[in-house]
């Protein structure tokens, strides 16, 4: 088996609802504008697909066909670049380099009629286990890697339900779809606001029942732990899919309880005749934390990419340029409700991000 990949290919971000939506609307606008067209890739409404978000770290395995269709060229890569013996992710690329991988291509396969002719096929998953976070029940079990997505010479699969034998249980690859739970949700109308206040309201109180205990960990404590004890514990969130959705793209959001909110969701606007300072600082407050989760990912962030085991401030500006370009991707639609200028804005999250990494010097990044 190759492991030699041509490029990287990065997981897209999963927003949240509201960042779903508005990309739809955006989307609605622009093809609004745009005459005779054969097909609408905005969708009106949908049926969504839970399954439990785990806390660990991203991880993909890209296959490329050869002349060999039964022996693919392997890309094993994490959120951010192609890793390798000498530039791993918490021992993934090791764990993975040895396992049969092309197995699951042929599980794809077949479940495709048999048909060798794919271009590109890339796994989407999770890679998660004592160290690789923390705080979580996960964190109980030793290292794995949980499949949550597929996708097929650019198109993702339209139901991973279907899919939910493409794993390796006995190495440690796992399917979410197989281990479980899942739940099923559908959104009538994204224009209707009684029926997005429906679904936020049901979508928050699965999501509170995953954080009070997570049931992958405990579903999946069967294969890892066979002896006991069963891992218990918090669990993050959610994540809603759609299912069959319109050419093959990927419309999903995700629901996580507040330990591991990016923002704050308490945080109120700056009065009206406030500043621009002031207008600034009330969206810095709520997009980006000081005891959020945002500038703890920037963290994690630095020691993915550089492999620093502790804080180091030689890394402050890059830590700086992750937290505002994050903060302004995630929550960038929120400058307007704020009334922020997004000069100042960034001006002062890195202000912030810079102070809070220098109080963090010498910190182990877990």
């Amino acid at each position: 088996m190759s492991t030699t990949g041509d490029q990287f290919v990065r997981y897209p971000q999963t927003p949240s609802f509201v960042g779903m939506l508005d990309s739809i609307t955006t989307l609605t606008e622009y093809e609004a504008t745009v005459p005779d067209l054969s097909s609408l890739l905005a969708p009106k409404g949908g049926t969504f697909l839970g399954s439990v978000k785990l806390h660990g770290t991203n991880l993909t395995i890209v296959f490329r066909r050869t002349a060999d269709p039964g022996y693919p060229i392997v890309q094993i890569q994490s959120r951010n670049r192609i890793l390798s013996v000498k530039s791993d992710n918490g021992g993934a690329f090791v764990f993975l380099n040895g396992k049969p991988l092309h197995l699951l291509v042929e599980k794809i396969l077949g479940l495709q009629g048999g048909d060798p002719s794919y271009k590109e096929i890339f796994i989407a998953g999770e890679w998660a286990g004592q160290r690789i976070q923390s705080g979580v029940a996960l964190t109980k079990l030793p290292v794995f890697l949980a499949i949550f997505n597929i996708c097929i010479d650019g198109k993702w699969v339209e139901d991973m339900r279907k899919y939910r034998n493409v794993g390796l249980p006995e190495h440690r690859i796992f399917n979410v779809f197989d281990i479980g739970p899942t739940w099923e949700i559908r959104i009538r109308d994204f224009k209707e606001k009684e029926e997005v206040d429906r679904v936020v309201k049901i979508t928050n109180e699965l999501t509170n029942e995953v954080g009070k205990e997570c049931p992958f960990a405990v579903n999946v404590s069967k294969y890892l732990l066979p002896q006991g004890p069963v891992a218990r514990g918090t669990g993050e969130g959610i994540v809603w899919t759609m299912v069959d959705a319109p050419e093959g793209n990927l419309w999903n959001f995700k629901t996580k309880i507040d330990t591991f909110s990016t923002v704050k969701s308490s945080a109120t606007k700056a009065p009206k005749d406030a500043g621009i300072v002031q207008k600034a600082q009330a969206f810095v407050d709520y997009a980006c934390p000081l005891d959020g989760r945002r500038l703890m990912q920037g963290l994690e962030y630095l020691k993915e990419v550089t492999g620093i085991q502790r804080v180091d401030l030689k890394y402050t500006g890059q830590f700086i340029k992750w937290v505002v370009n994050d903060t302004m991707t995630e929550e960038g639609r929120e400058l307007e409700r704020f009334e922020a200028d997004p000069k100042e804005v960034k001006k002062l999250l890195a202000t912030r991000a810079g102070s809070w990494l220098r109080e963090q010097t010498g910190r182990t990044i877990e």
